[in-house]
């Protein structure tokens, strides 16, 4: 359970769920669109939230490996 839990906890892994996310259905809304309101307008919307929790955790990664890297150069 702990390795699940790891692994369903990890940035890359929400960040791959939330593009596949949007993907899927902007294509279902693109292929119909003339089908009017459904629910890849919610997904669409979800996704996009998905994906804006998971980049203030990736901006906190790539800042700690600059200073990382930063202290190593000194």
């Amino acid at each position: 359970m702990l390795l699940l839990s790891k692994f369903a906890e990890n940035t890359y892994v929400k960040l791959v769920a939330g593009l596949t996310l949007l993907l899927t259905s902007l294509y279902d809304l693109i292929t119909e669109s003339e089908a009017g309101l459904q629910s890849e307008h919610g997904i669409i919307f979800f996704s996009l939230l998905h994906i804006l929790r998971v980049l203030p955790e990736l901006q906190h990664g790539a800042s700690e490996i600059a200073s990382t890297r930063a202290k190593k150069e000194k």
